[in-house]
């Protein structure tokens, strides 16, 4: 029902990130899944904020230069591909 950019991203940012999130939140207390999930976000949240700073400014200087509808598609695949390699490090250490 929705464009295929559009689509991706919210299948990406809505079911893979949560599912994701859940999943690396309870190995660390399999016992209490909302104590596990407190302390993903207790523990993360400061990562969190700078990175999407970053992102902000960077889509910012972006925008000024490049179409929207390019920006669009450089963030979002740029920024999956800089971020498959070390999420899928990280996932098969764990």
């Amino acid at each position: 029902f929705l464009p295929v950019l559009i689509a991706f991203t919210v299948y990406f940012c809505v079911w893979h990130s949560t599912r994701h999130i859940f999943r690396v939140a309870v190995m660390f207390n399999s016992q209490n899944s909302f104590a596990a999930l407190t302390d993903f976000f207790k523990n993360s949240w400061v990562i969190t904020l700078i990175t999407l700073i970053g992102a902000v400014f960077s889509a910012a200087i972006i925008f000024f230069y490049v179409p929207f509808e390019a920006v669009i598609v450089k963030i979002v695949f740029i920024g999956l591909s800089v971020l498959t390699l070390p999420h899928m490090v990280l996932t098969g250490l764990a």
